[in-house]
Protein backbone atom coordinates (compact mmCIF):
# COMPACT_ATOMS: atom_id res chain seq x y z
CA UNK A 1 0.00 0.00 0.00
CA UNK A 2 1.39 3.38 -0.98
CA UNK A 3 0.58 6.99 -0.21
CA UNK A 4 2.03 9.38 -2.77
CA UNK A 5 2.32 13.20 -2.61
CA UNK A 6 2.43 15.30 -5.78
CA UNK A 7 5.58 17.36 -6.21
CA UNK A 8 6.18 19.94 -8.92
CA UNK A 9 5.90 21.39 -11.46
CA UNK A 10 9.48 20.74 -12.46
CA UNK A 11 11.28 22.36 -15.37
CA UNK A 12 14.47 20.59 -16.13
CA UNK A 13 16.45 20.26 -19.34
CA UNK A 14 13.38 19.37 -21.35
CA UNK A 15 10.78 21.83 -22.52
CA UNK A 16 8.10 19.79 -20.76
CA UNK A 17 6.43 20.84 -17.58
CA UNK A 18 6.50 17.72 -15.37
CA UNK A 19 5.45 16.67 -11.91
CA UNK A 20 6.19 13.64 -9.76
CA UNK A 21 4.44 11.69 -7.03
CA UNK A 22 6.75 10.90 -4.11
CA UNK A 23 6.24 8.08 -1.63
CA UNK A 24 5.14 9.23 1.81
CA UNK A 25 6.56 7.16 4.66
CA UNK A 26 3.58 5.52 6.39
CA UNK A 27 2.72 2.94 8.99
CA UNK A 28 -0.10 0.52 8.12
CA UNK A 29 -2.39 -0.51 10.98
CA UNK A 30 -4.88 -3.41 10.78
CA UNK A 31 -8.48 -2.59 11.79
CA UNK A 32 -11.81 -4.38 12.01
CA UNK A 33 -14.41 -2.43 10.04
CA UNK A 34 -18.07 -3.38 10.40
CA UNK A 35 -19.81 -2.38 7.16
CA UNK A 36 -22.72 -3.31 4.94
CA UNK A 37 -23.05 -2.53 1.23
CA UNK A 38 -24.78 0.80 0.74
CA UNK A 39 -24.26 2.01 4.32
CA UNK A 40 -21.75 4.32 5.94
CA UNK A 41 -19.24 3.05 8.48
CA UNK A 42 -16.83 4.22 11.16
CA UNK A 43 -13.13 3.39 11.24
CA UNK A 44 -11.99 2.21 14.70
CA UNK A 45 -9.54 4.49 16.51
CA UNK A 46 -7.36 1.61 17.68
CA UNK A 47 -5.46 -0.98 15.66
CA UNK A 48 -6.57 -4.61 15.86
CA UNK A 49 -4.37 -7.43 17.10
CA UNK A 50 -6.39 -10.01 15.12
CA UNK A 51 -4.64 -11.87 12.31
CA UNK A 52 -7.68 -11.60 10.02
CA UNK A 53 -8.93 -8.01 9.56
CA UNK A 54 -11.39 -6.25 7.28
CA UNK A 55 -9.47 -3.01 6.73
CA UNK A 56 -6.31 -1.02 7.25
CA UNK A 57 -5.50 2.50 8.34
CA UNK A 58 -2.54 4.33 6.87
CA UNK A 59 -0.79 6.90 9.08
CA UNK A 60 1.85 9.23 7.64
CA UNK A 61 5.13 9.45 9.53
CA UNK A 62 7.19 12.56 10.20
CA UNK A 63 10.97 12.90 10.45
CA UNK A 64 10.99 11.40 13.98
CA UNK A 65 9.01 8.30 12.89
CA UNK A 66 5.92 9.63 14.71
CA UNK A 67 2.47 9.86 13.09
CA UNK A 68 1.77 13.36 11.77
CA UNK A 69 -1.09 15.17 10.03
CA UNK A 70 -0.88 15.37 6.27
CA UNK A 71 0.27 18.74 4.99
CA UNK A 72 -1.75 20.43 2.22
CA UNK A 73 -1.27 18.79 -1.16
CA UNK A 74 -2.58 16.36 -3.77
CA UNK A 75 -2.29 12.70 -2.79
CA UNK A 76 -2.72 9.30 -4.42
CA UNK A 77 -3.42 5.99 -2.72
CA UNK A 78 -2.31 2.75 -4.40
CA UNK A 79 -3.24 -0.68 -3.11
CA UNK A 80 -2.21 -3.90 -4.84
CA UNK A 81 -5.02 -6.46 -4.56
CA UNK A 82 -2.68 -9.32 -5.51
CA UNK A 83 -0.99 -8.98 -2.10
CA UNK A 84 -4.13 -9.16 0.07
CA UNK A 85 -5.66 -12.58 0.67
CA UNK A 86 -9.11 -13.36 2.03
CA UNK A 87 -9.58 -15.29 5.26
CA UNK A 88 -12.28 -17.61 3.86
CA UNK A 89 -11.10 -20.37 1.53
CA UNK A 90 -12.83 -20.96 -1.81
CA UNK A 91 -12.64 -23.72 -4.39
CA UNK A 92 -11.43 -22.76 -7.88
CA UNK A 93 -10.48 -24.68 -11.04
CA UNK A 94 -6.95 -26.12 -11.01
CA UNK A 95 -5.45 -24.60 -14.15
CA UNK A 96 -2.68 -27.21 -14.21
CA UNK A 97 -5.08 -30.13 -13.94
CA UNK A 98 -8.22 -29.74 -16.11
CA UNK A 99 -11.39 -30.92 -14.38
CA UNK A 100 -9.85 -30.71 -10.91
CA UNK A 101 -10.19 -27.96 -8.30
CA UNK A 102 -7.97 -26.51 -5.60
CA UNK A 103 -8.81 -24.68 -2.38
CA UNK A 104 -7.27 -21.20 -2.06
CA UNK A 105 -7.58 -18.00 -0.09
CA UNK A 106 -8.75 -15.58 -2.80
CA UNK A 107 -6.99 -12.30 -3.45
CA UNK A 108 -8.81 -9.01 -3.00
CA UNK A 109 -10.71 -7.73 -6.04
CA UNK A 110 -9.12 -4.28 -5.81
CA UNK A 111 -10.55 -2.68 -8.95
CA UNK A 112 -12.79 0.24 -8.01
CA UNK A 113 -15.41 1.48 -10.44
CA UNK A 114 -17.58 4.59 -10.41
CA UNK A 115 -19.71 5.77 -8.81
CA UNK A 116 -18.03 4.00 -5.88
CA UNK A 117 -19.36 3.28 -2.44
CA UNK A 118 -22.08 3.37 -1.21
CA UNK A 119 -23.86 3.66 -4.59
CA UNK A 120 -22.12 0.65 -6.15
CA UNK A 121 -21.38 -2.39 -4.09
CA UNK A 122 -19.33 -4.37 -4.73
CA UNK A 123 -17.10 -2.08 -6.77
CA UNK A 124 -14.73 -4.66 -8.26
CA UNK A 125 -14.77 -6.40 -11.62
CA UNK A 126 -15.19 -9.90 -10.18
CA UNK A 127 -11.55 -10.87 -10.81
CA UNK A 128 -9.00 -11.44 -8.06
CA UNK A 129 -6.17 -8.97 -7.73
CA UNK A 130 -5.91 -5.70 -9.54
CA UNK A 131 -4.93 -2.27 -8.36
CA UNK A 132 -7.03 0.14 -6.31
CA UNK A 133 -6.22 3.75 -7.19
CA UNK A 134 -7.71 6.74 -5.46
CA UNK A 135 -6.80 10.36 -4.84
CA UNK A 136 -7.63 13.22 -2.52
CA UNK A 137 -6.56 16.77 -1.78
CA UNK A 138 -5.72 18.19 1.64
CA UNK A 139 -6.42 21.92 1.70
CA UNK A 140 -4.74 24.56 3.82
CA UNK A 141 -8.01 25.57 5.49
CA UNK A 142 -8.15 28.96 3.79
CA UNK A 143 -11.36 28.11 1.91
CA UNK A 144 -13.46 27.57 5.04
CA UNK A 145 -16.55 29.74 5.16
Amino acid sequence: MQLLLRSGPHREETRLRTYCYCNVDVVIEPVIVEAECGAGFDVPREASSDTAVTGVRMRPLGPNNEPVRLPPGDYRVVLEGDHILGAKEIEVPDLGNPGATVVVNPALDANHFAPGLPNRCPTGDGVEGGRFLSWFTVGDGSDRG
